[in-house]
This record gives structure tokens, C-alpha cells and sequence, in this order.
């Protein structure tokens, strides 16, 4: 009986994880985090990085949702702001929504520490859903960030 219930247990488990979407594999020359982005004066920007130790800058946007976008492992994929949270009282608020093609995106940042011309977010998460209904997985990347303008 036991030796039954491990094989149920185990099939279950490998079909679950093979449901799952994979890390995308990096082509050959691709850069694996977003090109630099420069603000000009007037500008401000939220600019989200891994909060793992390589640090890859992995998420930038404007406010509203203006020049947003989000690196997927091989490239910089643009996104269209979804929602935003009531009431926006923040150019650059912490929790936003996007679409990219087949795949929903939410931006929940953490932890929001003031300092001189911005905020700076010691934790986030970025959560990557399919946009359709039909599949149930999810991929979550912890992150960190900074809200910034330039004077």
C-alpha cells in the first residue's frame, strides 16, 4: 500500500512540475537584464531590479505606465499598463498591473524608504501569470527598486 500511495504521490508531482512554464533559456549574444535607461530632467522612472545577487535591472516604467517594460530572459518585451491602484496619489506607484502578449504582470513593491529625490523599495515582488484563462501557473521573482525623478 505504501508502495502505491510514493508512485501516486510521485506522478503527481512530476506531472505538476511538468505543467510548468521553464526558464527561458538565453539565446547566444543576448543581454540578460534591460539596456541602461536615462532619466532627462522633468523625468521620473521606476527602475526594478532582481534582488538576487546578480542584480539584473529586469523591470522599467514611467508614470501611467508610459515606456514600460520588462526584460523575459532573452529580451526587452514592452507592456501595456492594465491597472493601477485607487487613489493614485503617486506618479510611480508601488502596485501595477501590464499585459504583454499571452502573459499578465504584477509589480507589488515593499518596504518604501524615503530618501533625497525618490524611493527607495528594500523588497517586491514581480509576478509573471498567463493573461488567459485556461493554465494555472505563476512565477514569482523577488525584487528590489528605486522611484526616482531627475530635477
Amino acid at each position: 500500500m505504501k508502495n502505491i500511495l510514493t508512485a501516486g504521490l510521485t506522478v503527481f508531482f512530476i506531472s505538476a512540475c511538468a505543467s510548468a512554464p521553464k526558464p527561458v533559456a538565453p539565446s547566444p549574444g543576448s543581454k540578460m537584464q534591460l539596456s541602461a535607461r536615462t532619466l532627462n530632467s522633468g523625468d521620473c522612472g521606476l527602475f526594478v531590479w532582481t534582488a538576487d545577487a546578480s542584480r539584473r535591472l529586469v523591470f522599467f516604467t514611467r508614470p501611467s505606465g508610459q515606456d514600460a517594460v520588462w526584460h523575459d530572459g532573452q529580451a526587452e518585451v514592452p507592456l501595456k499598463l492594465s491597472s493601477l491602484p485607487p487613489p493614485q496619489r503617486q506618479a510611480l506607484p508601488p502596485k501595477q498591473s501590464f499585459t504583454a502578449g499571452n502573459t499578465a504582470l504584477s509589480l507589488d513593491m515593499r518596504q518604501p524608504q524615503v530618501i533625497p529625490k525618490g524611493t527607495r523599495y528594500k523588497s517586491g515582488l514581480l509576478r509573471l501569470r498567463p493573461a488567459a484563462p485556461g493554465e494555472a501557473w505563476e512565477r514569482v521573482v523577488p525584487v528590489v527598486g528605486l522611484a526616482a525623478c531627475q530635477i
